[in-house]
């Protein structure tokens, strides 16, 4: 599964957008933009907490379920 794709945009609609843009990212500001928003998607849930994965590099191992 990709996740690389965040929204579509008609490619008749760029030209416009890009006029109307209002803001542009420098470089260090879209690094640290980057590292925040991977941090909030990929904060780890009330399921996998309560499972014993807070910190899956420690031991013990949760047991797989069989399929």
């Amino acid at each position: 599964m990709q996740f690389d794709q965040v929204v579509a945009i008609p490619a008749t609609d760029v030209d416009l957008l890009l006029r109307k843009k209002i803001i542009q990212l420098e470089d260090r500001t879209r690094v640290r933009f980057k590292i925040k928003l991977g941090v909030t998607f990929l904060r780890i849930n009330d399921e996998e907490i309560a499972t014993g994965l807070e910190n899956p590099w420690q031991g013990p191992f949760p047991t797989q379920p069989s399929s």
